[in-house]
């Protein structure tokens, strides 16, 4: 979870302070899951789902922002 949140800060962050991207007006929106999977349990569909969830719920919250579940 720690690894995917930094991950979506540091790209929203990106994204908010790129001088050439302010111009054209980019915004991000991202999900991600945080689900730990071993090879017994990797569920590839389950995992799609749950990041979709996500960012969904991201953009029902405004722009440039990022949930992780």
């Amino acid at each position: 979870l720690p690894i995917v949140r930094s991950a979506a800060e540091q790209l929203t962050k990106k994204v908010r302070e790129d001088t050439e991207l302010a111009d054209i007006k980019v915004t991000l929106s991202i999900g991600g899951t945080s689900k730990r999977v071993n090879h017994e349990n990797y569920d590839v569909q389950l995992l799609l789902k749950q990041a979709d969830e996500a960012l969904y719920i991201a953009k029902e919250g405004g722009r440039d922002r990022f949930v992780v579940q």
